[in-house]
This record gives C-alpha cells, sequence and structure tokens, in this order.
C-alpha cells in the first residue's frame, strides 16, 4: 500500500484491515528523510551499542526499583514483618533474567526491543521474518553469555555478531513500524 493510500485512509479501515489478517504497515512519514538510504541495510556496530545500552539501562531502572520498593517496604512493615532485601549479585542475578524475559518476547514478538526501536534496527531471520521464541531465546542468553560478540559487526561481512551467526539473524535498519496480523485470520492483502 503506499504512503498516500495510508495517509487517505480512514482509521477504521485501517483497524479492519488488520482484523481481517492482512499486513499492515505504518505510515513512514514520521522516518528521519536523511534514514530512508539506510532502509533495509545492515546496522552497524554503534546503533546496536547505543540500542543495547538503551536496553540495559531499561533493566538496570526495573532493578533498582525493586530494591528501592523492597527498601521502603521494609521501612514500613519492620515492625510488623521484615522484609528479606537479596544481596547485589542475587539483584545482578534477577536483572539478567529479566533482560533475558524482555529481549526474548520483545525479539519474538516485535523483532525489536525498546532500545532497537529508539535507534530504527529489527532483529530478523535469513528470510526476513521474525526469529521466533526459541532464535530469540537463544540469542539473548548468547548476548548474556558474551556481550563482546557484539564487536564482530564490523569484521563481518554482513554486519553480524557472533549472536547472529550463531542463530542466524540479521539486524537491519528499520523505522517502519509493522503491525503483525491478528492470529487466525487469513492472509492475503488489502485492495488498494
Amino acid at each position: 500500500m503506499s504512503p498516500e493510500a495510508l495517509e487517505s485512509m480512514k482509521f477504521s479501515d485501517y483497524l479492519k484491515g488488520i482484523q481481517d489478517g492482512h499486513p499492515a504497515y505504518v505510515n513512514t512519514s514520521s522516518m528521519p528523510r536523511k534514514a530512508e538510504q539506510f532502509q533495509g541495510r545492515p546496522a552497524g556496530l554503534l546503533t546496536r551499542m547505543i540500542g543495547a545500552g538503551v536496553d540495559v539501562a531499561l533493566v538496570y531502572v526495573l532493578v533498582t526499583l525493586l530494591d528501592v520498593s523492597l527498601r521502603i517496604l521494609d521501612l514500613v512493615a519492620t515492625p510488623f514483618v521484615t522484609v528479606p532485601i537479596p544481596p547485589p549479585a542475587i539483584l545482578v542475578g534477577i536483572g539478567f533474567v529479566i533482560f533475558w524475559g524482555y529481549t526474548t518476547w520483545s525479539w519474538s514478538s516485535l523483532g525489536r526491543s525498546l532500545g532497537d526501536h529508539v535507534m530504527g534496527i529489527r532483529i530478523e531471520t535469513e528470510d526476513g521474518a521474525s526469529p521466533g521464541t526459541k532464535r530469540a531465546a537463544v540469542r539473548s542468553l548468547a548476548f548474556i553469555a558474551f556481550p563482546p560478540g557484539l564487536l564482530w559487526v564490523p569484521f563481518s561481512g554482513r554486519a553480524r555478531s557472533l549472536q547472529d551467526l550463531l542463530v542466524r539473524t540479521d539486524v537491519r535498519y528499520d523505522w517502519v513500524t509493522r503491525v503483525p496480523p491478528s492470529s487466525g485470520a487469513g492472509s492475503g492483502s488489502p485492495s488498494s
């Protein structure tokens, strides 16, 4: 569907197309003009590092909120009950589990995490499909186990990290938000 057709489409028609199972794409007018030339190309090391940094920062904030919440609860509940405060090593472990779950879910369902979205990149299989839960889970675990694997990107012919090589994924610039078809719906393309 052309950008002009999307702009003139009523929102209710757009939603109906999604409910009918047609793949839909959100208007690309929010894409930075200078980014158009990179759309679909492999993402570089710096872009990927910044995206990963955003994700790590998000998980750090969540774990910090958990720690602060437990400490406040301990202060309030001290006369009645003792609230166990996990040691820093346990909090780090919780952070790894949250990071793994968050990236596995976001990569398998959306093809991108929040950090990837901020940087305009998407994780996909070699044929352009979503990586799926199993592949996303292994990729996330590989990233947690060996973050320096990302440094292989400039040396790879296809800008792939060691994690990407392991699970056969690509990371591409993609500013267009794809709305997946609703489950159980038919396939086909919307009429323009």
